[in-house]
């Protein structure tokens, strides 16, 4: 059998069900870009059906499955029952696949089998076991191009070109931002905020990093230069009180936030597209930054990992600036995320996802090769290690990590729109905000936390997903 690595699907397959329409996934291998989708076929009416490809070198002929041909398969049914057309079944009975499908409310999970060769049942465990997820929200945010997402319990924050950070109360669902930062001249490439959720850390085009404090409605704290190129990517140490840029003049910069002077440099030998911190001793404690009686005191123990636009990967000592490990990539490093204190994962150019560990950076321990499309970001999904990714592409999901070994899990139904960012969130009660200037809504109990995934694509299009609970 056919070693397959995920279902795709490009509508929502509940607006489909509604419209009588077959829904069309597309089973492919790693490292094939998904095609686009191709007209529902009618349902046999004499002969003997087929699933024949719709593209593909045609190796596989009449019925058949050559090296590149995609596995197309058509389900009908209702919400309550969702099942293979004829024609996909006995096409996949020819190939020695079964498929099941089971809709869980706004979600499909679909599982591809291989089937033993002298009978018609199952042989082993599912090749593909796929949960698809149809957006529970979805609306246009903003008709300029928006780079980052980033969230706390309250309150959501985009940048984007148009040279602002945009805050939003997510948990009315407002499509008005609450305040409106300005302050960047040209694109925001990064937003994040401290810990603490009072002050937010953004950096720009304009070779600048700029710390905004919410409890005085959003006013400018503090500017970091040092940069003579865009900032593309950013992390904080030691309880904020240093942070870190990555720029498009090949550099990594160490700041320090109470006297807003560069406390180290790092060099790379192309644009650094991405930067991450990681602590040896375990995750890295922060909150509002604040003044540092010994910069070395927080520093030590901690390494920090940045990609270049070359797919170079360094891995450096804080305290020093000499690198202490590398490793190339085959296309550029365009996003890293933290999974634990020896691992991260990062995503680039060659179309899939890595997972390193730090003591051993020869090779990545575990892959996961989505398409030819660049994974643009990718964002730790929990304490289990999960990992979020979003392709230029449009495709976007979530990775379970077990036995050094990478598994899509749950894909994310969008339409072809890039995803720029996303995040993970928490629902909760809607806060109570507290009065002007302060902009910062009051905490809310976790007490009824949810999981859910929050997307962004290059058009302004905001999306949420529900993980479904174990």
């Amino acid at each position: 059998a056919r070693s397959f690595a995920m279902f795709t699907v490009d509508h929502d397959w509940q607006s489909q069900i509604e419209a009588s329409e077959p829904i069309w996934l597309n089973a492919y291998l790693p490292e094939q870009e998904p095609v686009p989708e191709p007209e529902p076929e009618p349902e046999p009416v004499g002969g003997t059906p087929s699933l024949s490809p719709v593209s593909g070198n045609g190796e596989g002929g009449e019925g058949g499955l050559g090296a590149s041909d995609p596995l197309y398969c058509y389900l009908r049914g209702n919400r309550s029952s969702l099942s293979p057309t004829p024609k996909t079944v006995q096409g996949l009975q020819s190939l020695g696949y079964q498929l099941s499908c089971k809709a869980n409310g706004r979600n499909l999970l679909c599982e591809l089998s291989a089937l033993d060769s002298l009978s018609t049942s199952v042989s082993s465990s599912p090749c593909i076991s796929t949960t698809l997820c149809s957006p529970t929200f979805q609306t246009a945010l903003s008709s300029s191009s928006i780079y980052d997402v980033s969230t706390t319990n309250a309150l959501t924050m985009f940048a984007g070109s148009d040279g602002f950070l945009s805050l939003y109360d997510r948990l009315r669902g407002d499509v008005t931002p609450l305040k409106v930062l300005k302050g960047h001249v040209g694109d925001v490439n990064v937003a994040r905020f401290f810990p603490s959720n009072l002050v937010i850390l953004s950096g720009g085009a304009d070779m600048a990093l700029k710390i905004w404090g919410l409890e005085v409605g959003g006013k400018l704290l503090a500017l970091l230069k040092g940069h003579t190129r865009g900032v593309t990517d950013c992390d904080f140490l030691s309880r904020g009180r240093q942070v870190v840029s990555s720029g498009r003049d090949s550099r990594v910069i160490l700041h320090d936030v109470s006297t807003q002077k560069v406390m180290r440099s790092y060099m790379a030998s192309a644009s650094v597209l991405s930067c991450r911190l990681q602590s040896s001793t375990g995750a890295v404690t922060e909150s509002t930054p604040s003044s540092s009686p010994s910069a070395s005191t927080f520093t030590e123990g901690h390494v920090l990992v940045a990609g270049d636009e070359g797919g170079e990967l360094y891995v450096f000592d804080v305290r020093a600036p000499e690198k202490v490990s590398s490793s190339s990539m085959k296309g550029a490093i365009n996003s890293i995320s933290s999974l634990s204190s020896t691992t991260f994962c990062c995503g680039g150019d060659w179309g899939g996802v890595c997972v390193y560990d730090l003591r051993k950076m020869s090779a990545p321990s575990a892959s996961f090769n989505v398409s030819h499309s660049a994974p643009v970001s990718v964002v730790r999904a929990g304490p289990n290690e999960s990992i979020l990714f979003g392709m230029t592409n449009g495709v976007s999901g979530c990775l379970s990590a077990s036995f050094s070994s990478l598994r899509l899990e749950y894909s994310f139904v969008s339409d072809t729109e890039p995803i720029n960012s996303m995040c993970l969130l928490s629902s909760f009660p809607s806060p109570t905000l507290t009065s002007s200037p302060s902009i910062t809504p009051s905490s809310p109990s976790p007490s009824s936390a949810s999981i859910s995934v929050l997307t962004i694509g290059r058009r302004g299009i905001l999306r949420s997903y529900r993980i479904p609970s174990a």
